[in-house]
């Protein structure tokens, strides 16, 4: 039973990020002008429906094909999607104050330099 709730945690935790870095970098390079709030928010919308549509395909496969993904329940569908979003706030929050701290040093730090050093066609807009 533990197992699920680890899966959806950390899918949680990696949509939120990857949803953070992509607003993040459309930031930096100048394609998007918007405030940490509205970056934080819509990074945790868009960790929101990647829950929604997997429960959507938890669905679909227990009512077509027969499995069990959903354990016949909606309380296991509405777990599944809080511990979602408790792992999308975890690394907003991080990306949150990312933003905000003129320091950029940690862990979430080092992943957004790291990707950002990668991809350097990203940072500069060309006009």
């Amino acid at each position: 039973w533990w197992w699920d709730d680890v899966l959806h945690l950390s899918a949680g935790v990696m949509t939120g990020f990857a949803g953070f870095l992509l607003l993040y970098t459309l930031v930096v390079s100048k394609r998007l002008q918007a405030s940490l709030f509205i970056v934080s928010f819509l990074a945790f919308g868009i960790a929101a429906l990647f829950g929604v549509l997997w429960e959507i395909v938890e669905f679909s496969f227990d009512h077509t094909i027969g499995t069990n993904m959903q354990n016949g329940s909606l309380s296991d569908t509405m777990f599944d999607l809080i511990i979602d979003l408790v792992g999308a706030s975890i690394s907003i929050t991080a990306g949150y104050f990312f933003m905000r701290s003129q320091r950029h040093t940690g862990l979430f730090s080092r992943f957004i330099n790291n990707f950002i050093q990668s991809n350097p066609h990203l940072k500069s807009r060309k006009n």
